[in-house]
């Protein structure tokens, strides 16, 4: 699914519109034609749900030293590491039941198309992709909220954040922790 989601998850901005025709629900943020974040989705029964949560890519600027994909055990220094991403903590949440997700969750990708390059999504361009995501059972009928959480504390997030403070302040504190969470609401129906 690293593959197939590559562009969709890194490009900007998202549409609808343009969400990949699988037979699971991609969940994921976008805004409306206002500006407006949009994260409700309404799905039929028996749909299955996959949830991007942590992602890097080699776009430059590439965040810190990213890793070899082709070799998993670089692939989980990379993401775990205080040396690099560090990341410490990441979940997922279901109806407030959270569940840490470990390494196995964690995939690397070479020679996918990403959406994030200095044109976005106009100028797609090849490179390669480490994400964390997970793949949901079907929900019960009603409202859920799905939500995930990922903190990471590594060298990588505090270079970025010196080296290139304009892009990293949106998403990086001032201590050089990236941390973020994001909360859907699903309605299977």
């Amino acid at each position: 699914m690293a593959k197939a989601t590559a562009f969709f998850n890194t490009g900007w901005p998202r549409d609808p519109k343009d969400t990949l025709n699988t037979p699971f629900q991609i969940l994921y943020y976008y805004e409306n034609h206002k500006g407006e974040p949009q994260l409700n989705f309404t799905i039929p029964p028996g749909t299955i749900l996959y949830v991007p949560i942590l992602y890097s890519d080699d776009t430059p600027p590439v965040l810190w030293h990213f890793s070899d994909v082709s070799d998993r055990a670089a692939v989980w220094n990379y993401f775990y590491s205080p040396a690099e991403l560090g990341n410490v903590s990441i979940a997922i949440g279901v109806d407030g039941i959270l569940n840490p997700l470990g390494q196995d969750y964690v995939v690397g990708v070479g020679s996918v198309t990403l959406g994030d390059g200095p044109g976005g999504i106009k100028e797609p361009r090849t490179g390669n992709y480490i994400v964390a995501a997970v793949f949901l059972t079907p929900l019960d009928k009603g409202e859920h909220k799905v939500g995930f959480y990922s903190k990471c504390t590594g060298a990588a997030p505090k270079h970025y954040l010196r080296d290139y403070p304009d892009i990293a302040k949106t998403f990086i504190s001032p201590n050089g922790t990236w941390e973020g969470s994001l909360t859907y609401t699903v309605t299977v129906k």
